[in-house]
Order: C-alpha cells, then sequence, then structure tokens
C-alpha cells in the first residue's frame, strides 16, 4: 500500500488529464511496470498480454477487485503518453516524467516513522504548528478515512 503525494506545479498534464486522473493513471502505470519487471526478473517470458493478474485496490468505501492483463493495463495509461512531452519543460523543473506524482509505501518502518514524527513542531504556537493547524482545518483532515480503514480490521 501507499499514499500518493502530488506537488501542485499547475503544468500541463494536471490541467489536461486533472490531478486526480494523472495520479490514477500514473498510479497505474507504476504498477504494472513494476509488476513487469519482477516477472521478468524471476524468469517471466510470456508477453505482457498473455499475463493476467488480480487487481485489488483498497479504499476508504471499500474494496474493488478485477481480473486484467498487464497489456491492459499498460494500455489504461496510454493517455499519459499524450501528455508527457510536457515534463520537458516542468514548471517545477522535475528531472523526468510525472516527477510531480510520488508515493511513499507503507506500513513504513518504525525509525521512519520516528523521523517524520521529528519533523514535526514541538509547539502548536509557533509558525509551523499554526500553519499546520490551519491546513488541517483547511483540507478537513479528521482521519475518518484512516479511522474507516482501521474499523474493517484487516488493514493496519
Amino acid at each position: 500500500m501507499a499514499i500518493d503525494y502530488v506537488l501542485a506545479a499547475g503544468c500541463e498534464p494536471q490541467k489536461l488529464l486533472g490531478v486526480s486522473r494523472l495520479v490514477e493513471l500514473h498510479r497505474t502505470r507504476i504498477l504494472a511496470r513494476s509488476a513487469l519487471l519482477h516477472m521478468q526478473e524471476d524468469g517471466e517470458q510470456r508477453a505482457p498480454n498473455q499475463i493476467e493478474i488480480q487487481l485489488t485496490m483498497r479504499k476508504p468505501e471499500g474494496d474493488s477487485a478485477r481480473g486484467v492483463t498487464l497489456q491492459d493495463l499498460l494500455d489504461e495509461t496510454k493517455p499519459l503518453d499524450e501528455v508527457a512531452h510536457h515534463c520537458a519543460t516542468c514548471p517545477a523543473g522535475l528531472p523526468r516524467e510525472f516527477a510531480c506524482h510520488r508515493r511513499i509505501r507503507y506500513p513504513i518502518p518504525e525509525h521512519v516513522e520516528a523521523w517524520l514524527m521529528a519533523r514535526l513542531p514541538s509547539n502548536l504556537g509557533c509558525t509551523a504548528g499554526a500553519l499546520l493547524v490551519r491546513g488541517l482545518g483547511e483540507f478537513n483532515w479528521n482521519g475518518e478515512p484512516t479511522a474507516k480503514l482501521r474499523s474493517a480490521g484487516t488493514t493496519y
């Protein structure tokens, strides 16, 4: 599982596809390419259109599953190819296609969690603390999606 995040660069791919669609397509491409690479490293020689997988997405509203080939997944991401050339002039100066979208895989190791927690302000009265509180309020981050996943009893 992973947490996706996007640098709001206001770039052409984000404008043309929309941020949510860009993330969905790029996440699918990462999954398909990674699966294919790992299978090839393990000696798999079949073409992507011959490799069938069960794709399960776990979201706060519930799980969804479908059977697809790796080629189906790669084909679904073709809209990325139509906008990828814009990444060469990324307004943020990022070095590769769709670098504005990244993923943090989890669960994360305990030492990484400790490092992340140490980045938080120790006093909410300071500027960083005030910005944190403001952001939590503006984005309505209240932990509800995570609470739903945890209540299912199988995720965390």
